[in-house]
């Protein structure tokens, strides 16, 4: 196996991971208070509302929601360890960056947006009762 391979593999880890504290958070999310679909959508938690959006239309609130993801992201990419950190901004550069000159510029916004990407896939495949429910009404 090739080094860089080898490295892609290590952050696709990470960036698993931290998508999956993430959603985790969002289910914890399921206040009244915390929804925005309304009391008769039968959606539970935020990643439910999440989930309807990528599966059917984004919302008029989808940039706050997009904005939480970010939130909860950065939150817990703050806790890695600065090699995986730096690891994360390299390979997320890669997906997110132009390589039009010899500068080569990482960020924190590039794990970010991997993650969130990532987030994202899984918002558009994810299923349950409620989801379901939701979809057959519509």
């Amino acid at each position: 196996m090739d080094d860089f391979k080898l490295l892609l593999e290590l952050n696709r880890v990470h960036v698993e991971m931290i998508a999956d504290k993430v959603i985790q958070e969002l289910i914890g999310l399921n206040h009244k208070d915390f929804l925005l679909s309304g009391d008769d959508s039968g959606l539970k938690n935020v990643w439910e509302e999440i989930c309807i959006q990528m599966q059917v239309q984004e919302s008029f609130h989808w940039q706050a929601y997009d904005k939480t993801i970010k939130d909860f992201i950065a939150s817990e990419f703050e806790k890695l360890q600065e090699p995986i950190k730096k690891l994360s901004r390299y390979v997320g550069g890669l997906s997110n960056n132009e390589f039009d000159d010899d500068e080569y510029e990482v960020s924190d916004e590039d794990a970010i947006e991997e993650i969130r990407n990532t987030i994202i896939e899984k918002a558009q495949i994810y299923h349950n009762e409620n989801i379901d429910l939701y979809l057959a009404k519509t």
